[in-house]
């Protein structure tokens, strides 16, 4: 465990930025490190990189590790865990944290694995795109195809037509792409979600305003 605890004391001195490193648990047992990484060489693609640090299989085994990224698809996210879980074979045997960050950061392609997205601290445009959450979690209108009274919850990325959206600057209305009705408060049928209704610019409950907000770090 002393050869854990030292490897992460010497990442956290070189990832010292605000929101570079989170040590989430740090027990007897085990160490759960997550890092803010930038690859690809591009400055505006931040992904969260979890380590999962156990003395009995570490370093002697690439250690478990999850990926989550606001601006990648689930399939790019699981392409860059893929990468990390390559070269920690490579490096195994031997404390690999640094090591497997360096050669993330190096990398000059994955494929196609941006994804269209926008997170909610930005507004949408015409085109249209996913409304998500720091928890990957995207504005979702399930049952928009079947119901008279649509629900929109709050679910899982899934990337289908169902979860795009367009932000109309001028009347402040967010529709429904696949529906082409609006997002509305919440109806008399389901008073506990919000609604798809027909699109109406003068109504107030159709009024959306994005606010520029901080990503929360995955803890």
């Amino acid at each position: 465990m002393e050869t854990i605890e030292e490897e992460v004391a010497a990442i956290a001195a070189i990832y010292c930025g605000e929101g570079e490193c989170s040590i989430v648990h740090q027990g007897c047992d085990s160490v759960v490190l997550c890092l803010c990484v930038t690859p690809l060489k591009r400055d505006d693609l931040n992904v969260n990189v979890t380590f999962t640090l156990k003395p009995e299989t570490y370093p002697q085994n690439p250690p478990p590790v999850s990926v989550q990224s606001l601006a990648l698809s689930r399939a790019g996210c699981e392409e860059i865990k893929t990468f990390l879980e390559e070269k920690g074979r490579e490096f195994a045997g031997m404390p690999m944290i640094l090591d497997l960050l360096t050669a993330l950061q190096e990398k000059e392609s994955f494929h196609g694995i941006i994804k269209e997205q926008m997170n909610t601290s930005e507004k949408a445009t015409e085109e249209s795109s996913y409304i998500m959450t720091d928890e990957s979690v995207c504005l979702d209108a399930p049952d928009a195809s079947s119901s008279k009274d649509p629900q929109v919850r709050i679910m899982a990325c899934n990337e289908l037509p169902r979860q795009k959206w367009t932000y109309d600057e001028p009347s402040k209305q967010i529709r429904h792409v696949q529906s082409g009705l609006c997002l509305d408060l919440p109806s008399q049928t389901h008073p506990d979600t919000l609604s798809l209704q027909l699109c109406d610019s003068t109504l107030r409950s159709q009024r959306w305003i994005f606010e520029d907000v901080k990503w929360s770090r995955n803890q």
